[in-house]
């Protein structure tokens, strides 16, 4: 930021379409040097995709659900969601955001806040080493703050406060939302205790990144035949051990991941395209228009070519 100008508190929306890099970190900055902090009003088209797929960013999360229902995956934590539910995201944690897997809401809705933790205190400070630090290097993936107890609920009323400063547009804000975010953070580490630690943090770190190497290789090469062996082989695995740290962190197979992430793929190209089907199943990496009718019809209930109609019919009547 120049010298003598002034910058406004940034209000978002987030875009459908995630941006990473190869490790799977999110390319988009959140906020600034001068205020490293975002707020985002999130709304999601379930319909159109049925999920925020797997990113990870170095500022620490707060979302808080306006929506019925969603569920977070966050490191080796599944978190089943409802209105009003409020969570902590943990700085580096690779997480993704999914529709309920029953007939649920049409539409996701979110507020979020990234904040770094310079927000708090900066790295060579005492604050930073006696409170930040144990809580960031704790390996816990993500802190539910969605309990009856007070200091959940205190918690919770000091993001809405925050949040309101966001949505209402206050000028000179910064100052407010400093002073909250840090009696957010004394709160946590008062109570940081009651949380369970995991047994090993580096071999959770290890973990997420043998992760991250194996789901950006099926970004990039989905397209193409794929067999378990080469997913294993972009993290130097074997396929036992690559199965077991899909299994820990995503809560699926490495290859029903892969036809999950494909269909995904087809779902988008039926929407926003004119493509036979035959094409959009070569193109999504699926070999043939029966094999992809298979999975999607398993996964869906519906076929590719019904899906699209349904989608058709729908924009008809509106």
């Amino acid at each position: 930021m120049k010298t003598g100008t002034k910058e406004s508190l940034s209000i978002n929306v987030k875009n459908e379409q995630l941006e990473t890099d190869h490790t799977l970190q999110e390319t988009r900055p959140h906020g600034t040097d001068s205020f490293p902090f975002q707020f985002y009003n999130d709304s999601y088209d379930w319909k159109k995709k049925s999920c925020v797929d797997w990113h990870w960013h170095k500022e620490l999360e707060i979302l808080v659900l306006r929506s019925e229902a969603l569920v977070c995956k966050a490191g080796d934590q599944v978190l089943h969601l409802k209105q009003g539910d409020c969570i902590l995201l943990n700085s580096g944690v690779i997480h993704r955001y999914e529709a309920p897997e029953d007939t649920g809401p049409e539409e996701g809705k979110w507020h979020s806040i990234l904040f770094s933790s310079d927000m708090i205190a900066p790295v060579n400070s005492v604050i930073y080493q006696k409170t930040i630090a144990p809580v960031i290097n704790s390996g816990i993936c993500c802190f539910n703050l969605s309990g009856s107890d007070e200091w959940h609920r205190y918690i919770r009323s000091l993001t809405e406060q925050i949040l309101d400063i966001c949505l209402s547009g206050q000028k000179d804000a910064e100052l407010s939302i400093h002073i909250l975010l840090c009696r957010i953070w004394k709160e946590l580490y008062i109570h940081f205790s009651e949380f369970e630690k995991p047994g090993s943090v580096s071999s959770i770190m290890t973990m997420q990144a043998r992760q991250r190497l194996m789901l950006q290789y099926i970004w990039e090469n989905y397209s193409r035949p794929i067999l378990l062996k080469d997913i294993a082989a972009s993290a130097n695995l074997s396929t036992s051990v690559a199965q077991r740290c899909f299994r820990t962190c995503v809560k699926d197979s490495p290859i029903h991941y892969l036809q999950r992430f494909r269909l995904e793929h087809a779902k988008k190209l039926l929407l926003t395209s004119r493509d036979s089907i035959l094409e959009i199943a070569l193109s999504s990496g699926f070999g043939s228009s029966s094999a992809m009718d298979h999975f999607f019809k398993q996964e869906t209930g519906t076929t590719p070519l019904q899906f699209r109609k349904q989608f058709q019919q729908g924009k008809g009547n509106t």
